[in-house]
């Protein structure tokens, strides 16, 4: 915990609010735990010479003790501001300082010297130091809810009223279980899970565990899951669907966890967004697995069983263009992901609205449920075909809101949506490789920097698709040879404008070439993969190695995907090992030419080793790639929570 300094007259009494904090921060037996009152400069002075995390508090601050221990253990940010929340203007109470913050405080030393102190010194100090903070330095303000924290009197009409609120909702420990869960969530975790597992997150905290413990645990309850699903009886499915909820559940406890223990860290945020996909992939491989082997007991044959591995990477594939049309919208235009709601504030049909809303783009907790009823019910491949089509509406719902706000922010902002930054996320999250930025290169070099993306990705897409299109339809055993050459055109083309993405181009709608991309590989990984299981699935083998393969393909480039969006949220600290597995990784356009001409060939030849190699070399990489990766992040979130404490 940091060190903490009063700010204030000198003559303030504090005693209470000395034991309150040395409480929280678990220093009963030490002296110099809280210092002060001081002046603001002293404050400032001491923190600069100490150059370690510190927290300066107003010494007449009142109220819950819960806003204090938001102020000391909340490390997200580089400066965590907690404002006073019955004041009108929000003025400031508290400033934590981390490291990086307090080593930055030399810079701006003078300005208690130019006489601001009291709330005023702190909100001013707060915004002086964002400003000195490096480019990934960032600044959070404390939300305490219902509880109190103020300067304001305890006779103070409006302090009364805000306490007796508190006490009629059943105490500060009550509220604050109420407000470890996060809203307004999904309605799966909002109306099933939140109720019971709030309870359970507290006396898990209670017991000392920690939250990244459970994030682990329900990541080995899905791998269960996937286990239980592989045997392929109905008892197995039964289990697994079990076993889905139970993982759901547990991922929802682990932010509760942190939110009611304010026990936060970078580490753990990465692998709970990265280990959710990955539960996900789990899955499907789990469910594909069992599907295959029932099917085969059933009496089918060889390729339709082998249709489940590539159903289930359709299934997996749509989830994944699903959301890279959110990360996209909100790395490029920094714009909500949804409507803002005021939290706390949802009456009934509100609510329903919500719920309705966020259900039609089935987010996870939504996808889990639907997922574990079919499987109890019926089969994975019923379970695939409704993911395909209740992926492919959601996308299309999100996209069609998505495009109506952009176009809302293209009006009002002179169709100037997004910045130098928005464009170099897009182009990181397009994932292009190496042809695609030399392409890139090549348009910079004529100063055709800015194009418009809505006309590059019809020019590009269409004929992409189309040409897919036909590949599927003129596959089969013994017409294998068109949709080859059909899929490595249009894997050329697609290669060839993918330059545009490359280029970080400004059009209003640039948000949605990480989609777009991730769309068309996945569509070709697949007509691939149906090309080379019709011409060399004969076997008992060829046919589970093959569409298999490309099932663990698919499943890898999208953890690939997934790990770059992660990654960002890493305050630029895995920069340099995310530019080195992105290179591993090829690109989304190099690794569609290697599948389809390898493919190609295969198909040309008659060589069966060489199907094989056309997907296993590109995952291979992918694998290879995924490893740097989360290495590397791994060590920047480490590297983050050091700099932030």
């Amino acid at each position: 915990m940091p060190a903490v300094l009063l700010v204030g007259d000198p003559k303030t009494p504090v005693d209470e609010l000395r034991h309150v904090l040395t409480r929280l921060a678990g220093r009963r037996q030490d002296a110099d735990a809280v210092l002060g009152p001081m002046p603001l400069a002293a404050a400032v002075a001491r923190a600069a010479a100490g150059a370690e995390p510190a927290v300066l508090l107003a010494a007449g601050v009142r109220g819950h003790a819960h806003p204090l221990r938001m102020l000391l253990a909340d490390d997200r940010a580089d400066v965590s501001v907690l404002p006073d929340t019955l004041a009108d203007d929000r003025s400031v109470l508290g400033v934590r300082l981390s490291r990086r913050a307090a080593a930055a405080l030399p810079a701006i030393a003078g300005l208690a010297g130019r006489g601001a102190d009291g709330l005023a010194g702190l909100g001013a100090l707060a915004d002086r130091l964002r400003a000195a903070l490096p480019v990934d330095g960032s600044l959070r303000v404390l939300d305490p809810g219902r509880l109190v924290a103020t300067t304001a009197e305890p006779d103070h009409p409006r302090c009364e009223r805000a306490l007796a609120a508190v006490e009629a909702a059943g105490g500060e420990e009550r509220v604050r279980v109420e407000q470890s869960v996060k809203r307004p969530d999904n309605p799966v975790a909002a109306h099933l899970i939140a109720p019971w597992s709030k309870r359970l997150a507290a006396a898990l905290v209670h017991r000392r565990l920690a939250p990244d413990a459970v994030t682990i645990a329900s990541l080995v309850v899905a791998l269960l899951s996937a286990l239980a699903a592989a045997t392929g009886t109905r008892t197995g499915f039964v289990l697994a669907a079990v076993a889905m909820l139970v993982s759901f559940a547990l991922d929802c406890t682990d932010g509760q966890m942190a939110r009611y223990a304010v026990r936060y860290s970078a580490l753990g945020a990465w692998l709970d967004g990265f280990g959710d996909r990955l539960k996900e992939q789990l899955v499907l491989a789990g469910m594909a697995v069992g599907g295959v082997h029932a099917a085969l007991l059933g009496g089918a044959t060889q390729q339709d069983a082998a249709q489940l591995w590539l159903l289930a990477a359709a299934a997996g594939a749509v989830t994944l263009v699903r959301h890279l049309v959110g990360f996209g919208y909100t790395a490029a235009l920094r714009l909500p992901s949804t409507p803002p709601v005021p939290a706390g504030r949802l009456d009934r049909s509100q609510r329903l609205r919500f719920d309705l809303r966020k259900t039609a783009m089935l987010p996870f907790g939504e996808r889990t449920l639907l997922t574990a009823v079919l499987l109890a019910a019926t089969s994975p491949r019923l379970v695939f075909v409704v993911l395909v089509a209740a992926g492919a509406l959601a996308t299309a719902a999100m996209l069609a809101g998505r495009v109506r706000r952009t176009a809302a922010a293209a009006a009002v902002r002179s169709r100037r949506v997004f910045d130098a930054a928005g464009r170099r996320l897009v182009a990181v999250l397009a994932d292009a490789g190496g042809t695609a930025r030399t392409g890139a290169g090549w348009l910079r070099g004529r100063g055709r920097t800015v194009l418009a993306v809505p006309a590059s990705v019809l020019v590009a897409g269409l004929p992409t698709v189309g040409l897919l299109t036909a590949a599927v339809w003129t596959g089969g055993p013994g017409h294998v040879l068109l949709p080859a050459v059909l899929s490595l055109v249009a894997a050329v083309w697609w290669a060839l404008t993918g330059a545009v993405g490359a280029a970080r181009p400004g059009g209003w709608l640039a948000w949605l070439l990480p989609a777009a991309t991730g769309f068309v590989e996945a569509a070709t990984v697949l007509v691939a993969a149906r090309t080379l299981v019709a011409g060399f699935g004969s076997g008992v083998p060829a046919a589970h190695v093959l569409a298999g393969s490309a099932f663990v393909l698919l499943a890898l480039v999208a953890m690939h995907r997934y790990g770059r969006e992660y990654a960002g949220s890493l305050a630029g600290q895995a920069g340099r090992g995310s530019a080195l597995a992105a290179r591993v990784a090829l690109g989304h356009e190099s690794r569609l030419l290697l599948v389809t001409l390898l493919a190609l060939l295969a198909v040309w030849t008659g060589a069966g080793w060489l199907a094989r190699v056309a997907l296993w070399l590109p995952a291979g990489l992918v694998l290879a790639s995924l490893g740097l990766a989360s290495a590397g992040e791994v060590r920047a979130a480490l590297r983050l929570q050091r700099l932030r404490r």
